[in-house]
């Protein structure tokens, strides 16, 4: 029952979102309240690696709010400031629906087997494809592409593993730096102020430089035009099964594309707001994708597993990211901010418009000890937003906590990413954060640093 109610608050609360700008008064009241019902229906039922850090939070903001006397608008404000992310998980998991009605896995399967001789093609393949899956379909594109490619990859290359989990993982991790529906650019966002249009750019120019990092050091070090194995190729498909699964591939590069040019042309006309826009061009498209398929078989039981496991995804989300909200802005507005900007306003006062070099390392060291990237993100950016007010300085601010973020990701053993490919590959998340991605999070860092202060 608690479930049914949650979902139903996170499906009603992105349609509020979407239509906010129709209604007369300001809803945040009302979504307000629909966040906390979210929070209260979720809390019982919490994955285990969410309870905790959501438990934490929470236990925190009602120290502050009792302490300091806090009042619901400041409790409102908390719960409005995340409750967006939310919303876009659980719209963007609509994606799956088309996907697995249209057999597209099998036919990334198919392609994959029929397609390539050597290892270095083979993983850059593995790389674009999680880029392309995961600038819209978010998270679950991981356990998914995993799932479809494990198989075929252990007849094919020596340890298939490793291979298929540091193409995912990297990849993956670097759709964060400039897709719009994703949490980490969002939230930056949404901290820095800064526009999307004004971080794509050089995010996606810096996307593209950790994706060869990826491919050359792995090509280097390990993989050195190793051929992939005889025997899994013989038995091709005919000619017609092929063509239909290059058919299905550049649909998938078409349903990006357009996510991302309506995202454009949204902003450039100040239709909507930073999120909502997500929200709007997400359901637009998915729908229209989705009709497409429309009396296929499966397509009824696709929207059941929607809904009742992918906005279990979102859930879970939701929870933890509105008691982050509750809880920074109770940090902010108790007073307890000022006494944290000190610390920043040293290290202003020694480095100048320099500071933004320090967020990288700090991002990064904080995720190695326990703290979660987007916590870190959350408090980092917004004391330095506060602290330096230089025009135009949010951009080089918003660079630096999406590059930070990007490499606690692939290299933190608590990182949602490095867990889940940790577990479904068999290896401890510090093998796979450290072990695996260890050398090319290094070197991603410093061609961060140079690219910065050349732009």
């Amino acid at each position: 029952m608690l479930q049914t109610i949650c979902k139903i608050a996170i499906l009603a609360t992105s349609g509020l979102l979407v239509l906010a700008p129709l209604f007369p008064q300001d809803p945040s009241n009302v979504t307000g309240a629909a966040g906390l019902i979210i929070l209260l229906t979720s809390l019982p039922t919490l994955g285990s690696s969410y309870k905790r850090p959501t438990y934490l939070f929470l236990a925190l903001s009602v120290f502050l709010f009792v302490k300091y006397r806090l009042s619901w608008e400041v409790l409102a404000a908390g719960v409005n400031s995340m409750l967006a992310i939310a919303a876009i998980v659980a719209v963007l998991q609509v994606f799956a629906i088309p996907i697995k009605v249209g057999n597209y896995d099998r036919a990334l399967e198919r392609y994959l087997r029929a397609n390539y001789r050597k290892e270095v093609s083979l993983y850059v393949f593995l790389h674009l494809v999680t880029h392309v899956l995961g600038s819209f379909m978010l998270f679950g594109c991981v356990p998914m592409l995993f799932s479809i490619f494990y198989e075929p990859l252990e007849k094919m290359v020596r340890d298939a593993r490793r291979f298929l989990g540091t193409a995912i993982s990297r990849s993956f991790s670097l759709v964060t730096l400039w897709a719009p529906g994703t949490i980490n650019v969002i939230l930056v966002l949404q901290i820095t102020g800064a526009k999307w249009l004004q971080v794509l750019l050089p995010a996606a120019s810096l996307a593209l430089l950790g994706l060869l990092t990826s491919v050359l050091l792995e090509s280097k070090l390990r993989l050195k035009e190793h051929p992939v194995q005889a025997g899994i190729v013989e038995a091709e498909e005919d000619t017609g099964t092929l063509k239909e699964d290059i058919k299905k591939i550049r649909i998938l590069v078409l349903i990006a594309v357009t996510l991302v040019a309506s995202l454009v042309i949204m902003e450039s006309f100040h239709v909507l707001t930073s999120t909502t826009r997500v929200i709007a061009a997400g359901l637009v498209i998915a729908f229209v994708w989705i009709m497409s398929y429309a009396g296929k078989p499966g397509l009824a039981s696709a929207w059941r597993t929607y809904w009742e496991n992918s906005v279990l995804v979102a859930r879970d989300l939701a929870a933890l990211f509105i008691a982050m909200g509750i809880f920074a802005e109770a940090v902010h507005q108790s007073g307890l901010f000022v006494y944290l900007q000190s610390g920043i306003n040293s290290s202003a006062a020694l480095l100048g418009q320099y500071i933004f070099l320090l967020i990288p390392p700090v991002l990064i060291l904080l995720s190695l000890v326990g703290i979660h990237p987007f916590i870190s993100i959350l408090l980092t950016g917004k004391m330095l937003v506060a602290t330096v007010q230089i025009p135009g300085y949010e951009v080089y601010i918003a660079l630096s906590l999406l590059l930070g973020g990007v490499i606690s990701f692939v290299i933190s053993p608590l990182a949602g990413t490095v867990l889940t490919i940790s577990r479904m590959a068999g290896y401890s998340s510090r093998e796979v954060g450290l072990g695996w991605n260890g050398l090319f999070s290094l070197v991603f860092l410093l061609e961060g640093f140079l690219f910065l202060l050349l732009i």
